[in-house]
Formats: C-alpha cells, structure tokens, sequence
C-alpha cells in the first residue's frame, strides 16, 4: 500500500487496513477524496486473521443482444 500521499495518484480496487479506528477514518477520508471510481475499505484490528476476501472479487459480466439476430444483424456487433 502506498503512503497516505501518494494515494492519489495511485490505481487500487480496494483497501485491506489493520491499526486503530482513529487511522482508519483518515485513511478512509484519504481513499474518499481521490479521484476515481469509489473503494472499498475493510478495517480491521491488528492481528485480526478474519479478513473478508469475498469482498476483493471483481465480477465481470458480458451480454449479448440477439434481438437484432432477427432483423439488421449488423446490431449485434455493436458495443
């Protein structure tokens, strides 16, 4: 993890933190003010083992409109 002022120019998806309360609401108010897409923060105290990683899948979906099968088909490769 980057230091706090390198975060913005930083790429990340999310933020995994173990410390104190008081450090986690500056680092989330840090995350919050750089620009981009919104992320994910998951706090938790040190040591603590029971990290929610079901919380860092990115899920990607692809759909594909046939209703143009059966008309201009050129519709279909759009998007």
């Amino acid at each position: 993890m980057p230091k706090a002022e390198q975060l913005p120019g930083q790429a990340f998806d999310a933020v995994i933190y173990h410390g104190d309360s008081d450090q986690l609401r500056e680092l989330c108010e840090q995350v919050a003010a750089r620009d981009g897409a919104i992320v994910s923060v998951q706090g938790f105290a040190r040591g603590e083992t029971n990290l929610l990683l079901e919380r860092l899948y990115i899920e990607r979906s692809l759909s594909v409109n046939t209703a143009a099968a059966g008309g201009n088909a050129s519709l279909m490769t759009i998007g």
